[in-house]
């Protein structure tokens, strides 16, 4: 009968060297969920920074009394049938909170401030349209 004989510092050292390879694979695994985690939460902050405001449930409309350009707009909007359709919140800009508020949607679609200007349309996914023409025809193009 063969006998195999351990000396016991032999012994203790796989044991210590197999704990270091166990916690080896530890802390990388740790490594990884870490920097996984990480990387998650910087993709949905900056998905979240974009609108930090929130969507509106409706359709905001930026306009100006003295803006020739929103009274064409008006004009349409006035004899457009989908009018009575859709949620549709006016918000005339001489009111500071209201100025702001167009700078920081129109900012949401890293449109730069010397480009922010009226009409302007925000619409309840998060899309901007500047200008009368573009925002009859996106108006004309709804499905009602």
């Amino acid at each position: 009968m063969n006998t195999v004989v351990f000396s016991k510092s032999r012994v203790v050292f796989k044991f210590f060297h197999r704990y270091d390879l166990c916690m080896r694979k530890f802390f990388i695994g740790v490594i990884v969920a870490t920097l996984l985690i990480i990387g998650i939460a910087v993709f949905y902050s900056t998905k979240s920074s974009k609108n930090a405001l929130g969507l509106p449930s409706g359709y905001e409309y930026y306009w100006s009394t003295t803006c020739p350009h929103c009274a064409k707009v008006q004009e349409f909007m006035d004899s457009w049938e989908g009018t009575a359709k859709i949620s549709l919140e006016k918000k005339e800009i001489s009111s500071p909170a209201n100025s702001n508020l167009l700078v920081r949607r129109a900012s949401s679609c890293n449109i730069s401030l010397n480009d922010v200007g009226v009409p302007f349309l925000f619409t309840p996914e998060g899309k901007c349209i500047v200008g009368d023409e573009p925002i009859i025809e996106y108006l004309k193009g709804l499905n009602l």
